[in-house]
């Protein structure tokens, strides 16, 4: 059995689809930090500026954590 929980700070998240994509919304105007996290990959954040009623792509490229 395997099980995850995570607790936020904010309504906002999402869980990826099977290509790895995924969309938020109504993310309110301003300047964000975007936190990415697999379970055996490293985490990455990102800051991102939101405009209003803008559309914003993000890429992020995980790698294998180093130990």
């Amino acid at each position: 059995m395997n099980g995850r929980l995570l607790v936020t700070g904010n309504p906002y998240y999402s869980i990826s689809d099977s290509t790895a994509n995924f969309k938020l919304t109504e993310v309110p105007p301003g300047t964000h930090t975007m936190t990415v996290w697999h379970e055996r990959l490293a985490k990455l954040s990102k800051t991102i500026g939101v405009k209003p009623k803008e559309n914003v792509t993000i890429v992020f490229e995980l790698a294998t954590k180093q130990s």
